[in-house]
C-alpha cells in the first residue's frame, strides 16, 4: 500500500472520528458517571486510531524525515486531544469547493 492509498482510505473515516470525538467530550464535559465513562473510553479509542493513522503514514512515506518535519501538526493531533477536531478543517475546504462549483451553476442557469 501507498502513503496516497492509505490517506484517501483513511481520511473520511478519520473526519468521522474526529466529530465523534468532539461528542464525546462534549458528554464527558456535561454529563455525569456512566455517560462520562463511556465517553472517556471512546476518547482513548479515537487517540488510539490517530496514533495507528500517524503511524501508519509515518511507515509508508518514502522519505521518512521529510514526512515527519511537514508533518508536525499531526504529530500534534496525536498528542494533544483538544486537536483532534481540527481534522475537520479539512471540510471547511471542501465545503467551500462544493459551493464555488454549485454557485457557479446557479449563475449560468440565472444567465441562461
Amino acid at each position: 500500500m501507498t502513503l496516497e492509498r492509505w490517506e484517501r482510505a483513511s481520511e473520511w473515516p478519520l473526519i468521522a472520528i474526529s466529530v465523534l470525538f468532539l461528542a464525546a467530550y462534549s458528554v464527558q464535559v456535561l454529563a455525569s458517571n456512566a455517560p462520562a465513562a463511556i465517553a472517556s473510553w471512546f476518547m482513548t479509542v479515537t487517540w488510539g486510531l490517530f496514533a495507528v493513522d500517524y503511524l501508519a503514514s509515518l511507515w509508508l512515506a518514502q522519505q521518512r524525515g521529510r514526512w515527519f518535519v511537514r508533518h508536525l501538526h499531526e504529530l500534534a493531533i496525536v498528542i494533544l486531544p483538544m486537536l483532534r477536531p481540527l481534522r475537520l478543517l479539512r471540510l471547511v475546504t471542501l465545503i467551500g469547493v462544493l459551493q464555488r462549483v454549485a454557485g457557479n451553476a446557479l449563475r449560468g442557469r440565472v444567465v441562461t
